[in-house]
């Protein structure tokens, strides 16, 4: 089959969007096909912004699994990539829109280290938050609201400022698969995680769909890999 994400669509795209998954859908589904697609998360309906162009509604008839990307939340200052509170209205309300049978919660298996000298944002990966937290010997905090944890470090001079996703946050977050009769979830990214995220979701998602991702996270975009359980 086919995994549909595309992102940075204007608020005008939204009908172009729709018919074009629907066309999609008829042509795979004829062929016996799965058709899924990644959807930013949003805690209300908006025709306008990142979100803008993905009327879930209209586009649920023609998925057979909706990855709802409940990450991502900003990196404008340091934050939580995840914060419970932004992806439990965002599970909320896509599951009042689309069958929750089809609907797949967005998990982060990464984190951003802010310079807050410098400015400058780092994605990193559980490796290297591991090393930073076993180097520095940083006392590594965890936010209940938020339900994610941070720490903060000091390096050449400059100060900085780390929020990630483990398999604690991750598992306070999957409880929403079965607070809304979710189908399962899906992770963004493999070889970033915490070893232990695995574990989770044997243990709690072994009966359910779960979406693992892999791909190139720069030009040409050329690597995807998508696993289905």
């Amino acid at each position: 089959g086919a995994h549909i994400d595309f992102e940075g669509l204007n608020g005008e795209d939204r009908p172009y969007l729709t018919v074009f998954m629907a066309e999609l859908a008829s042509r795979l589904r004829s062929a016996g096909k799965l058709v899924t697609q990644a959807v930013p998360a949003k805690e209300k309906d908006s025709a306008t912004g990142w979100a803008g162009a993905y009327d879930y509604a209209a586009l649920a008839p023609s998925n057979d699994f909706i990855v709802l990307m409940t990450y991502g939340y900003g990196v404008s200052i340091p934050q939580s990539t995840a914060p419970y509170p932004w992806v439990e209205g965002s599970a909320r309300f896509a599951a009042s829109l689309i069958p929750p049978e089809k609907l797949l919660l967005g998990l982060a298996l990464y984190g951003f280290d802010w310079n807050l000298t410098s400015g400058k944002v780092t994605a990193l990966r559980d490796p290297d938050i591991v090393a930073i937290v076993r180097d520095r010997k940083v006392e590594v905090l965890y936010d209940e609201r938020a339900q994610s944890p941070h720490f903060k470090y000091t390096a050449g001079g400059d100060n900085h400022e780390v929020w990630y996703e483990n398999s604690r946050s991750n598992g306070v977050k999957m409880n929403l698969v079965f607070q809304y009769g979710l189908a399962g979830a899906a992770a963004w990214r493999m070889g970033q995680e915490d070893n232990h995220v695995w574990d989770l979701y044997r243990a709690r998602l072994g009966f359910r769909t779960w979406y693992l991702a892999e791909g190139s996270t720069g030009p040409p975009y050329h690597t995807w890999i998508l696993i289905q359980n």
